[in-house]
């Protein structure tokens, strides 16, 4: 990665029990090979906790590193080809970025149930953490989705994992405007502090997710009114939404063509032409925000290119953002070309 891998806590994977993760660095295999042999000589509490050394991209990690998982990290070194992660132990000579390969942060949108679990990693890095409101409006969500982006982004900067881009899916752009330094946290949190339930009103549109790319979805919406295709995720899944009467018609056209077609629980209309009315509602209480140019380049499922470095660009383009569909496919090719090989 982008600096030196730090050491961390695994959670447990069963009965509530702390595991605890080796990381080694090092230039190669034969590198690693001599680091491991001096932790295989102390005593099993002093194994893990120890500092990573800087600079080398090879990487090795051992999950609870007892005997028998440092003899297997040592026969898998001496083969020194990549071993990924059986039996606990991970190596890869070339480190995660290999060629010049960048990294990129892409941040999750809404989600049909949003129960993430961080209190254990905000613990682990002393990072501020509050927790979670419990409620289900849009206000709940973003308040959500935010935070959670901003706690991992926060505690991959302890292990010193940096990026060279950042993106987000649907609301995940705005964690991202924050991440990357576009949108000062100072003023986000007063403006999100002050937002009271229910404040921000959203249509009754009903999304519909498809087990289709955006091809076959254009085809299922084609001639219906008010029916759009609000998100093109990958090649065999994208979104529809509609109002409840015509999305009924767009979910008979897919079963007719054996296309799988399941309602989200949310309602919004967002990344579509049907949220136009509401986004100078919405917009007025986020128009003060300061903004400034990126720190680390954002990019847009809008355009699939990189936000502009002024306020009124910035602003337009978020604008955009509410009423066209997110073209996260399209968005994670470019960023490939743009050299990323890592996405987190």
């Amino acid at each position: 990665m982008n600096g030196a891998t730090g050491r961390t806590d695994e959670g447990s994977r069963g009965g509530g029990d702390r595991e605890e993760l080796l990381l080694l660095a090092g230039r190669d295999a034969a590198d690693l090979a001599a680091q491991l042999e001096q932790v295989a000589a102390l005593p099993p509490e002093e194994r893990v906790g120890r500092p990573v050394p800087e600079g080398g991209p090879a990487r090795l990690a051992i999950v609870a590193p007892d005997a028998r998982r440092l003899a297997l990290a040592g026969k898998v070194l001496a083969r020194g080809t990549a071993f990924r992660g059986r039996n606990d132990v991970w190596f890869d000579p070339d480190g995660l970025v290999s060629s010049g390969g960048r990294v990129a942060f892409l941040f999750p949108g809404v989600e049909p149930e949003f129960a993430p679990r961080v209190d254990d990693v905000a613990g682990h890095f002393g990072l501020a953490w509050e927790g979670l409101q419990d409620g289900l409006s849009l206000q709940d969500q973003g308040r959500g989705i935010i935070a959670v982006g901003r706690l991992l982004a926060g505690a991959l900067e302890r292990l010193r994992v940096r990026p060279d881009a950042i993106a987000g899916h649907s609301l995940g752009e705005w964690t991202g405007q924050v991440v990357s330094g576009m949108v000062p946290d100072a003023s986000l949190d007063g403006l999100l502090a002050s937002l009271r339930p229910g404040e921000i009103q959203v249509s009754d549109v009903v999304f519909l997710a498809l087990g289709c790319g955006v091809e076959v979805a254009e085809e299922l919406v084609a001639g219906l009114p008010d029916a759009h295709v609000s998100h093109d995720n990958c090649p065999h899944q994208s979104i529809a939404c509609a109002p409840a009467g015509v999305v009924e018609q767009v979910r008979e056209r897919a079963v007719a063509r054996k296309v799988l077609a399941q309602e989200l629980p949310f309602r919004s209309g967002f990344h579509s032409p049907l949220f136009a009315p509401l986004v100078d509602a919405m917009w007025s209480r986020f128009s003060d925000l300061p903004l400034l140019p990126a720190q680390v380049p954002l990019w847009s499922a809008t355009t699939c290119d990189t936000y502009p470095d002024d306020a009124e660009g910035i602003t337009a383009l978020s604008l955009r953002h509410l009423v066209e569909p997110v073209r996260f496919r399209r968005l994670t090719r470019r960023l490939h070309e743009e050299g990323v090989r890592v996405f987190v």
